[in-house]
């Protein structure tokens, strides 16, 4: 287990922004646009708190951003660099998520990924999804 595994709370959270905005991590740059096609425009919902993350009205740990997607630290996580990647627009299932939207998305998983491996010395990761409540999903963005 890495030497990170036993924090929790505020101290965890606290040790990761030095590791994450480390200049040696790639993600710096956002990952290549891969999508030649544009998705629609971005809807947003004024009471969902990923939304209010996107437009800044709500800090958060960031460690990957371009046009389309956000990938940021949960505040509660459920394990340690436990990192959210959303798209920017509002979505509240994957089920309703446009097709060149979810593209764009889950093309920067892999970018994300290694920079998370990178700052936590993690040798492996998790992707998980979770749609509706039923299914443990928190915040229907």
């Amino acid at each position: 287990c890495h030497p990170l595994c036993s924090r929790q709370g505020p101290h965890f959270l606290s040790s990761i922004p030095a590791l994450i905005y480390h200049p040696a991590l790639p993600l710096l740059h956002p990952y290549p646009r891969l999508m030649a096609s544009t998705p629609p425009a971005a809807p947003s919902d004024t009471d969902c708190l990923f939304c209010k993350i996107v437009g800044g009205s709500v800090p958060a740990h960031k460690v990957f951003e371009d046009d389309h997607t956000l990938a940021f630290l949960d505040i509660f996580p459920s394990a340690p660099f436990h990192t959210l990647v959303i798209p920017k627009g509002h979505h509240p299932s994957l089920d309703v998520v446009p097709p060149a939207v979810l593209a764009r998305s889950m093309a920067a998983l892999p970018e994300i990924a290694r920079a998370v491996k990178v700052a936590s010395g993690a040798p492996g990761f998790n992707v998980l999804q979770s749609n509706g409540s039923v299914a443990g999903q928190g915040i229907p963005h």
